[in-house]
Parts: structure tokens; sequence; C-alpha cells
């Protein structure tokens, strides 16, 4: 079952709410659990709007990289973990 929203929040798309600011501006702002929060600076139903809202929904994936494990120097965590961020081992090899 759906969660009925109030008349406020009803022409809001979803994560987005609606607030008046310390200085009685009226803003919205775009909040989502395990996503970038953020305000609009774009009117409400502007084609700017909708390109904001689509950019907080669907944010760049950046490419994460794990991070370098930390080893002792001298041990063999640390030559294999030296070994694995050579990249010239990735990719094809010159055939002799």
């Amino acid at each position: 079952m759906t969660k009925r929203r109030s008349r406020t929040t009803r022409f809001l798309p979803e994560y987005v709410t609606r607030f008046k600011s310390q200085h009685g501006v009226e803003r919205l702002r775009f909040r989502r659990k395990g996503f970038k929060g953020g305000y609009f600076t774009a009117a409400l139903g502007t084609e700017a709007f909708r390109e904001e809202y689509h950019a907080f929904i669907h944010p760049e994936q950046p490419h994460t990289a794990r991070p370098p494990q930390r080893a002792k120097p001298g041990s063999l965590d640390e030559a294999l973990n030296r070994y694995m961020a050579t990249p010239e081992r990735l990719g094809p090899t010159a055939v002799i």
C-alpha cells in the first residue's frame, strides 16, 4: 500500500521536499538515502528542474578502484599488492 501525500507535497516528484528558508524563500531539496542530496536552482515544472532532478536520481557512477591495502614493507602482501597494481601486466603482450 502506498503512502498518501499531503496537499502541500502532492505535485512534487518523489524524494523532493519543499520548505521555507530562514529568509522566507521557498526552497526545494532532493533527499534520498544512499544518494547525494542538494537544493534545486530551477523553478518547479520547468525543463531545467527536470534535468536537475534527473541528475540527482541518476548520478554518474565514478570508477571506484579498490583502495591500496596497507601491508608491512617487505611482506608477501606488499609484493602481491605491488604486482596487482602494475598496469604493464594488463592487456595484450607483444609476441616474440
